[in-house]
C-alpha cells in the first residue's frame, strides 16, 4: 500500500467521513486525545489500547481520527503515552492495519515524536511484538521508546498533576495488597509480585524482559469481573481460572490462604455490586434456572400427559425457587389435567418470561439450541414457538461491557446458523420463526450480517453455507426491507471503496474478493420482489454493477447480470414510472448521486476498479469542468509514463515476466480508459475552452502510438476534437509554437518520420492511414468518416468545392480516393490505376480493404503532381 497521509485524508474528507456516525462513534470512545503537557512543556497525548476493539472499531476511522487529532501539532514536537494496561488480542491491530498505521501515520507522526512512554506493558504485548517484529523493526532499540510501570516513574517525565491516564488506569494503584515473591508456574517458572486491589489482581513480572529491545517489566491485569474460579491446591500454591484464557494459571506462594482468600473477596463483592442480570448469568450453566426452564417448556409440550403434568410442576417450582416474575399464572398442584394442545399457553408464558426474566437470554436460548437438534419433529416446531420472543433480548448483550456476553452472542448466532444449515427437513420454518426476528432488531443487524459473512467465506463462493446465507438474508429483509437492504448495501460500498486502501492489479486478487462476492449474492437474492428498496438505492447499485460487471467467475458474472434484470423489474413492478418514483423521495437525484461515486473513484489510484469509474462518469456526467478535464489528463500522462517504463523493461526479453505483463495490460487499459471518457466528456465542455485545441494534438499522440487497442479510442477523440474546429493548420500549429512543445513534438516527428511543420496535412493523414490496416471495421468506418471531415473543413475557409483539388486538400483526397465512389467520380486522375482489392473475412465493402501500399503509391503520384513548385522534399514522406 502506497497511500500517504495526505492522501488518505484527502480520501477521508472526501467521503464526508468526520460526519457520519461510526466515525463519531468512534471519536466518542476516547481511544486517542490530547490532555496535559510533560515537563519538556510538549503536549501529551494518550493512546489507551484496552478502548480499541478491532471486531467493533473501524481501523481506518481510528487512523482518521489520530490524523485529524494531531493535525495542529505537524510541524510541533509532542510527547505520547500508550496505555497497555489489560490490553489483549481483542485490542489488537492485524497485520495488514498495523502495516497500514505505520505507512499512514510515518510522514506526519514520526518526525515531530519526541518521547513514547508505554504504560503497563503486558505479557500479551510482548508477545504481539515478537510476532509482528518485521513491521515494528524501526522502532527496536529505540531511544524515544520509555517503558513506565507506575503513575510516580511516569512523574519525571509528566508531573503528577498534568497526568491524565484513565480513572480505570490509576484506581489500580489504590488500595493494594501486595504479595512479593511468588512463583508463576509455566514451561518456564517466573517470578512475580501479586496485587489485589479491589477491582482488579495484577501481576507483575519480578525479573524484566525483552521488548522492542528494552528491558521490561511486565505486568498483566484481571480484573474481578473475569475471576471464573480460585482454588487452594495446598497451603504453597492456588489456581486461578480466567475467563478466555487457555487454562487456569498456578502460583506458588506462602502466603496462599490469604491471597486466594483476598482474590475470593474481590470476586464476591463485585458480583454483589451487579444488577440480577449480571449476576444470574454469571453463574455456571449447570446452575442457571435457563436450563431448566427449557426443559420444563419443551417437556409441557409432550405427548405423555404424566411428563406434561410434571414439566408443569417443575415450571412452579423454577418460578419460586428464582423468583421469576410471572404474575401469579402459576400454581404447582396435583392432578392437573393439561391438554396435548397447548402450545399457546406454552408461548404465553415465554413471552412472558422473556419480558419480565430478560437475564436469562443467553442460557436459555443456548439450552433451547442444544434441546432442539435432539427433539422430534413435532417438538422442534413448539421449540421454534416459544424460542422466537427471546430473540430481542440478544440487543441489550450485543454492547454489554463484559466481553464474555458478547461473546456469547455471537456464539449463539453460530450455533443458529449451525442448526440452519443442518435442519433441512426445518429450514423453512427456522427462516419465518427465527432469522425473520431479526430483521426487526436494528443494533444486531450489523453483527448478524458479520456472522453471516464469516460463515459464508470460510464455505467459499458457491458453497452450500454461502448460498444458504445468502438465501438467509432474505428472511432478514421480510420483517425490514429498508433496514436490511441498507445495511447490506452500504456494507458492500465500504468493503469495496476499502480496496482503494490497499489497491491491486485484478479485485480478485484482493484479500476482501470473497467479502465482495458473498455480499454480491446476497444483493442477488435480495433483489426479487424489491426487497432491496430499489428506488432508494438506484445510485448505489448501478455503481456496484459498474464496477464489478465481468468480474469473478461465470456464476459471479450470471449474478451481477441477474442482479440488473430484477432491479428493472423491480422497478417496473413499482406501479409508476422511474421518474414518478424517483419524485416521491425527498431531495432525491439518482443520477447526480450515481456520478459524486464515480468521480470519487476516478480520482483515486486503483488498478482493478479506477478505469471502470474513469468509463462511467465519461457516459453518466451532464455537464464537466475544465479541472476534471485536466485531471482525468493527468491520470492518462502518468499511466503513459508508467506503459512507457514497462516497454523498457519489455525491451529487454523479459516479457515472460507476470507482473511486468500485468501492470502493462493495467497501463493499457488506463489510458484507453480515460481517452473514451474524455471524448464523451468534450461536448459538455465550453466551447471556448483552449482544452479543445490540445485535445487535438493529445488525440494524434495516441494514434503514434503503436498500440493496435488505442488506435481506436484515439481516432474517436480525434473526430470530436474536429467537431470543435473550423480551421485545422493556422490554430493547431499555434499550440506548438511554446518552446518546450515545439521541441517535444519535433521530436515526436522525427520519431515517425511525419513532419507537421513542414506539411501539416500529408503528416495528418499519414497517421490516419494506419486506420485502413485496423482489424475493426468500426474503426475503418470511422478513419474514412474523419477523413471526410477534414476535407471538408480545409475546403470551407477556401469557399471551394470540397473534391477539387488544391495544395491544402491533395492529402486527404489521395488518401480517399482508394476508399470512396464519389471522390474518385468527382475528383479528376490523371493516372488510373487498376485497384486489386485485398479479401479479408469481414462484412465491410471490398473497396475498404485496399492495402495500404496503393494509398501511399497515390499518395506520391498526387503529392508530386500539385505540391507547390520547390526543390525540398516533401518530409512526411
Amino acid at each position: 500500500m502506497d497511500m500517504s497521509s495526505v492522501k488518505f485524508e484527502e480520501f477521508m474528507s472526501k467521503s464526508n467521513m468526520a460526519e457520519k456516525e461510526e466515525f463519531k462513534s468512534v471519536k466518542s470512545l476516547n481511544i486517542f486525545y490530547q490532555a496535559g503537557y510533560s515537563r519538556a512543556n510538549l503536549p501529551v497525548f494518550y493512546y489507551i489500547a484496552r478502548r480499541y476493539k478491532h471486531t467493533e472499531v473501524n481501523s481506518d476511522l481510528l487512523v482518521y481520527h489520530v490524523l485529524l487529532t494531531l493535525k495542529q501539532h505537524y510541524h510541533k514536537s509532542f510527547d505520547l503515552v500508550i496505555d497497555f494496561t489489560h490490553t489483549c488480542a481483542e485490542n489488537r491491530f492485524k497485520s495488514d492495519c498495523l502495516n497500514r498505521w505505520f505507512v499512514i501515520t510515518s510522514e506526519k507522526f514520526y518526525p515531530n515524536l519526541n518521547n513514547v512512554y508505554i504504560y503497563n506493558c503486558n505479557n500479551w504485548v510482548r508477545e504481539y511484538t515478537k510476532f509482528h517484529e518485521h513491521i515494528l523493526a524501526p522502532l527496536k532499540g529505540s531511544r524515544k521508546l520509555i517503558f513506565v510501570e507506575s503513575p510516580a516513574r511516569l512523574a519525571d517525565y509528566i508531573a503528577l498533576e498534568q497526568q491524565k491516564l484513565p480513572g480505570g488506569t490509576l484506581i489500580l494503584e489504590e488500595d493494594l495488597k501486595v504479595f512479593n515473591n511468588a512463583l508463576k508456574l509455566s514451561h518456564k517458572d517466573t517470578k512475580v509480585c501479586i496485587k489485589v486491589g479491589p477491582q482488579a489482581i495484577q501481576v507483575t513480572s519480578a525479573e524484566k524482559s525483552k521488548v522492542l529491545g528494552h528491558n521490561v517489566l511486565l505486568n498483566d491485569v484481571y480484573y474481578a469481573s473475569e475471576i471464573e474460579e480460585v482454588c487452594l491446591v495446598d497451603d504453597n500454591q492456588f489456581t486461578l481460572t480466567i475467563t478466555n484464557d487457555s487454562g487456569p494459571l498456578s502460583f506458588i506462594h506462602d502466603s496462599c490462604d490469604s491471597i486466594v482468600q483476598s482474590i475470593v473477596h474481590i470476586r464476591t463483592r463485585w458480583a454483589l455490586s451487579q444488577t440480577d442480570a449480571a449476576v444470574h448469568t454469571k453463574i455456571r450453566p449447570r446452575d442457571v434456572p435457563g436450563t431448566l426452564l427449557n426443559i420444563a417448556l419443551l417437556n409441557l409440550g409432550s405427548s405423555d400427559p404424566n411428563l406434561r403434568s410434571a414439566a408443569y410442576n417443575l415450571l412452579c417450582a423454577l418460578t419460586q425457587t428464582f423468583d421469576l416474575k410471572i404474575e401469579g399464572q402459576l400454581l404447582e398442584t396435583t392432578g392437573l389435567c393439561i391438554p396435548a394442545n397447548n402450545t399457546l399457553f406454552i408461548k404465553g408464558i415465554s413471552n412472558t418470561l422473556s419480558q419480565n426474566e430478560s437475564h436469562l437470554t443467553l442460557e436459555f436460548l443456548e439450552e433451547c439450541i442444544q434441546g432442539f437438534q435432539q427433539s422430534s419433529i413435532e417438538m422442534k416446531h413448539l421449540c421454534l414457538e416459544y424460542m422466537s420472543p427471546w430473540l430481542k433480548n440478544l440487543v441489550r448483550f450485543c454492547r454489554h461491557p463484559d466481553e464474555n456476553k458478547r461473546q456469547k452472542v455471537v456464539c449463539i448466532l453460530d450455533k443458529l446458523i449451525s442448526v440452519t444449515l443442518s435442519q433441512v427437513e426445518m429450514y423453512p420454518n427456522f427462516q419465518a420463526k427465527i432469522w425473520s426476528n431479526f430483521g426487526e432488531l436494528h443494533d444486531l443487524l450489523d453483527i448478524v450480517l458479520n456472522c453471516f459473512i464469516k460463515r459464508s467465506v470460510a464455505g467459499g463462493f458457491g458453497s452450500l453455507p454461502a448460498e444458504v446465507m445468502a438465501d438467509t438474508a432474505v428472511a432478514l429483509a421480510a420483517s425490514n426491507v429498508q433496514l436490511v437492504s441498507k445495511k447490506v448495501i452500504t456494507r458492500l460500498c465500504r468493503i469495496i471503496a476499502e480496496t482503494c486502501t490497499s489497491p491491486t492489479s485484478t479485485l480478485e486478487a484482493h484479500n476482501m474478493w470473497n467479502d465482495i462476492a458473498i455480499l454480491l449474492r446476497f444483493l442477488l437474492m435480495l433483489s426479487f420482489n424489491n426487497s432491496l428498496n430499489v428506488a432508494a438505492h438506484l445510485p448505489l447499485l448501478f455503481h456496484i454493477v459498474t464496477l464489478l460487471v465481468c468480474t469473478g467467475p461465470v456464476s459471479l458474472r450470471a449474478s451481477i447480470h441477474g442482479l440488473v434484470i430484477n432491479i428493472i423489474h423491480s422497478l417496473c413492478t413499482c406501479q409508476l414510472e422511474l421518474s414518478a418514483v424517483m419524485k416521491d423521495i425527498p431531495n432525491c437525484n439518482w443520477l447526480e448521486q450515481w456520478t459524486q461515486l464515480a468521480k470519487r473513484f476516478a480520482f483515486q489510484h486503483n488498478p482493478a476498479l479506477q478505469y471502470r469509474a474513469i468509463i462511467v462518469l465519461g457516459c453518466i456526467s451532464k455537464s464537466v469542468s475544465e479541472n476534471e478535464i485536466k485531471h482525468l489528463l493527468r491520470i492518462m500522462v502518468k499511466s503513459l509514463e508508467s506503459y512507457a517504463r514497462d516497454l523498457e523493461v519489455i525491451d529487454k526479453d523479459v516479457r515472460m515476466h507476470r507482473g511486468v505483463e500485468s501492470q502493462w495490460n493495467s497501463d493499457l487499459t488506463l489510458i484507453e480508459a480515460t481517452i473514451m471518457s474524455v471524448t464523451r466528456l468534450l461536448p459538455l465542455l465550453n466551447p471556448n475552452s483552449p482544452i479543445h485545441k490540445h485535445i487535438f494534438w493529445i488525440a494524434l499522440c495516441v494514434l503514434q502510438l503503436d498500440e493496435v487497442s488505442l488506435y481506436a479510442a484515439g481516432l474517436a477523440l480525434l473526430e470530436q476534437s474536429l467537431d470543435n474546429l473550423s480551421i485545422i493548420r493556422s490554430i493547431m500549429m499555434e499550440y506548438r509554437q511554446p518552446l518546450i512543445l515545439h521541441i517535444s513534438y519535433k521530436q515526436l516527428d522525427n520519431c515517425v518520420g511525419l513532419s507537421f511543420r513542414e506539411n501539416f496535412h500529408f503528416a495528418l493523414v499519414g497517421h490516419l492511414l494506419k486506420g485502413f490496416r485496423h482489424p475493426s471495421p468500426k474503426t475503418l468506418s470511422r478513419t474514412i468518416r474523419v477523413l471526410s471531415m477534414l476535407l471538408s473543413i480545409v475546403a470551407k475557409p477556401e469557399k471551394r468545392d470540397k473534391y477539387e483539388v488544391t495544395p491544402n486538400s491533395v492529402a486527404y483526397l489521395t488518401a480517399l480516393v482508394a476508399v470512396s465512389e464519389e471522390v474518385r467520380s468527382r475528383c479528376h486522375l490523371r493516372f488510373h490505376v487498376k485497384l486489386v482489392v485485398r479479401q479479408k473475412c469481414c462484412d465491410a465493402p471490398p473497396q475498404l480493404q485496399q492495402p495500404a501500399e496503393l494509398q501511399l503509391m497515390l499518395l506520391a503520384h498526387l503529392a508530386d503532381r500539385l505540391s507547390p513548385r520547390s526543390n525540398r522534399p516533401i518530409s512526411c514522406l
